[in-house]
């Protein structure tokens, strides 16, 4: 009876933590946060300003977001209203080190958020909305 319970508790648990959503940040070659979940202290990715000459890529890709729902990525440009935003399609979501310099500004820092919407209208009115914090990107 107690194995039973102990391998029925192990099983709940281990598909709770795979249902949990995360998500991996590269950029350039180097994979910066892999398979992380929410935490504003612990997720930040450094770049150089010099690597914002160079050819490479911000890479956001999500793991157990809901394709059925309209999901959105975000970033706060100004700590402020000013938001840019990409539709996320299921797959990677790429940003040129031209397009982050842009978004860069005169700021040293980005937050990137993602948020899923219901598709149906009517779920979509009662539903509430929280953007969930990816990371925030840090020039050095």
């Amino acid at each position: 009876m107690k194995n039973i319970v102990l391998v029925l508790s192990a099983l709940v648990f281990v598909t709770l933590t795979q249902a949990q959503n995360s998500w991996t940040i590269s950029y350039g070659k180097k994979t910066m946060l892999k398979k992380v979940t929410e935490n504003r202290q612990k997720n930040i990715v450094n770049i150089s300003q010099a690597s914002l000459k160079t050819n490479a890529k911000l890479t956001i890709q999500l793991f157990g977001a809901d394709t059925a729902n309209n999901v959105t990525l975000m970033a706060n440009l100004d700590n402020g209203n000013n938001v840019k935003e990409w539709e996320y399609s299921g797959k990677l979501l790429i940003i040129p080190a031209a397009e982050l310099k842009t978004l860069f500004g005169k700021n040293s820092k980005l937050e990137f958020f993602y948020r899923s919407i219901p598709k149906d209208p009517a779920i979509a009115a009662v539903v509430r909305i929280r953007p969930v914090h990816i990371c925030n990107v840090t020039l050095k």
